[in-house]
């Protein structure tokens, strides 16, 4: 279901065998109930058109390729396969139930649309939504991970990390980064590392925005108190992005100087 190319990317992106991306696949497929997800989408067989249901699958695809990198790369190899679902499932349940309140307003807005369009091509609600939500479910278990360290509840941290993503243009830069045009190989990977590095970006800026601090009710107030004791760099990159912002596109150099800047941030 996730394409014949999986095990291949995956084991391109991470140097690791077929039998250690398998693992990845199990632990994703439960942690996300993707299963669950797509036998609802194959119910829907002469009900909405092959297209629609194609184009959702490989949505679901997406989410199980990035997520099964990412426990290549940050888990104990060899996968412990019940151990990391019993450690992030619930976690991401949680965020997946309680995703609308978590996201900007721009980002929940465009969940809101891509809902009433799926709807109106014939997809149930609450499946419509479900598939609608996946693009923004990516980082869920980076959440997960950094609310165990801080002993954090996981809905404070993922408000934290979504209000991450809109003050510093994580949200943004990624967008522009899925229009730019891969002419070849190269630049498809080029654009698919900076991606990578964005999401890591934002996930270590979470941890270390979160660190030693107790109250997590107000996350613009905690990542201001963050960012004024790093005055300089924060106005570098807030410059940088402004300017960036006045562009009608991006292309991959001013992407990488971007991406460069926010890393000095992070490492701050």
């Amino acid at each position: 279901r996730v394409g014949i190319t999986f095990v291949h990317e995956v084991r391109e992106k991470t140097g690791l065998s077929a039998a250690d991306v398998a693992r990845a696949y199990s632990i994703s497929r439960e942690v996300f109930d993707v299963r669950s997800l797509y036998d609802a989408i194959e119910g829907l067989d002469n009900v909405v058109p092959a297209a629609l249901q194609i184009a959702m699958l490989t949505e679901c695809g997406r989410l199980i390729e990035r997520a099964s990198v990412w426990f290549l790369r940050q888990a104990a190899q060899p996968l412990d396969i019940a151990h990391e679902i019993a450690t992030y499932r619930d976690g991401v349940k949680e965020i997946t139930e309680h995703l609308l309140p978590l996201l900007s307003q721009g980002n929940a807005d465009t969940v809101r649309d891509r809902t009433a369009k799926l709807v109106a091509d014939g997809v149930p609600e609450d499946l419509a939504l479900r598939a609608a939500s996946l693009p923004f479910l990516m980082p869920a278990c980076d959440i997960v991970r950094i609310a165990h360290g801080a002993g954090q509840p996981v809905l404070d941290i993922a408000r934290v990390y979504f209000a991450i993503g809109t003050r510093f243009g994580f949200d943004w830069l990624r967008a522009a980064a899925a229009r730019l045009p891969s002419d070849n190989a190269w630049d498809k990977l080029a654009v698919s590392a900076i991606v990578d590095d964005l999401y890591g970006h934002q996930s270590e800026l979470t941890a270390r925005v979160v660190e030693g601090t107790e109250e997590l009710s107000a996350p613009d107030t905690v990542i201001e108190h963050w960012a004024a004791a790093r005055r300089s760099l924060v106005s570098r990159t807030d410059q940088l992005l402004a300017e960036l912002q006045t562009l009608s596109t991006l292309d991959l150099a001013m992407l990488a100087v971007a991406n460069r800047q926010l890393r000095a941030m992070v490492d701050s």
